[in-house]
């Protein structure tokens, strides 16, 4: 139960900080016992590392389809295969970066989107993990029991 400090990102993605006290569990001098609580929060008005790489991948896609439209004006056929090849592979990275930012905002666990579209917004409370439906016959209250 040692005390470290935790940085947080605009996107909620956060990371341990700087080791600030050491807990009386760990007798050891600059040991630390292995359980980390936090000691204080520092807020960041920027998104973390991942959402600025999906950021400059997403703004890379939208220049390529712009591209793409003139190269189809133009009938250049090569041109316009090599960038649809660039756009899946944009996709392809968007999509593991996603999955990569939504394992650490769940603390470190392997969760993976249900709808598979990474380009979807999860704007709910419970993120892009969803919660089982709960079944209408144990909501309710059962007064005929033996």
């Amino acid at each position: 139960m040692c005390y470290f400090d935790q940085v947080v990102w605009a996107c909620g993605n956060w990371r341990w900080g700087k080791f600030r006290e050491q807990c009386n569990k760990e007798y050891r001098i600059g040991e630390t016992c292995g359980l980390k609580l936090v000691y204080g929060r520092q807020d960041e008005a920027k998104d973390c590392k991942i959402c600025d790489q999906v950021t400059k991948k997403e703004n890379r896609i939208r220049r390529t389809t712009e591209r793409m439209a003139r190269l189809h004006e133009w009938k250049l056929l090569a041109s316009l295969e090599r960038c649809e090849e660039e756009v899946a592979s944009l996709k392809g990275e968007i999509l593991r970066l996603r999955e990569q930012h939504s394992t650490h905002m769940a603390g470190r666990a392997a969760f993976r989107l249900e709808s598979g579209n990474p380009f979807e917004f999860h704007t709910s409370f419970g993120g892009p993990f969803s919660c089982p439906a709960i079944p209408v016959g144990l909501t309710e209250r059962q007064d005929n029991l033996p």
